[in-house]
């Protein structure tokens, strides 16, 4: 089950995912998914267009990655110890005690040993089933739905590649027939 936040991403996913709708670049062997996709890959590959950063000399391929760098390095706190950069000074605080201070969280039931609480509760729900670490009912909620949309995935995934070996079968039924069309031809 896919859900799409406007009619825009249903086409493109109904087209991609279940038509196989691509787009050719014309340059090299690249199949894009729509014509925007295409369009950013001609200027980043073909076209040499890069973005400048206008507080250092860093240049980036994709403004996304421009924006990232700005947030990071020029809208951030940097680690007095390393070149880590946080967008607040509370996030610096747990960075550095795991990767400073060698603090992390140890599981109680196997050796594992989280650089992050949230990855421990994350860790021994999926591997101990819940077993020693109580999690909140929100926080169970959202594992479940992430497990259900796991499975989900791999369901379509399964379903997609059957219906794809039968395509495929029927292709080769009809490349037979058509051998034997064209051998009665020539009898």
């Amino acid at each position: 089950d896919y859900s799409a936040k406007d009619p825009y991403c249903l086409k493109y996913h109904v087209d991609f995912r279940h038509r196989g709708i691509r787009y050719p670049c014309d340059k090299c062997d690249y199949l894009a998914g729509s014509t925007a996709s295409l369009k950013k890959h001609k200027q980043v590959r073909h076209e040499g267009v890069q973005h400048p950063c206008n507080l250092c000399d860093y240049t980036a391929k994709r403004i996304y990655t421009l924006k990232k760098h700005q947030n990071r390095m020029h809208n951030s706190f940097p680690c007095d110890m390393c070149n880590h950069h946080a967008s607040t000074p509370k996030y610096l605080k747990c960075p550095k005690k795991r990767m400073h201070e060698g603090i992390l969280y140890p599981c109680n039931i196997c050796k594992y040993k989280a650089m992050r609480l949230s990855t421990l509760k994350y860790h021994t729900e999926c591997k101990h089933r819940g077993r020693g670490y109580p999690l909140n009912p929100y926080e169970a909620a959202i594992h479940e739905r992430k497990r259900n949309a796991i499975e989900e995935e791999q369901e379509h995934k399964k379903d997609l590649a059957l219906h794809m070996v039968l395509i495929k079968a029927k292709i080769s039924k009809l490349e037979a027939e058509l051998v034997e069309v064209e051998a009665k031809k020539l009898d």
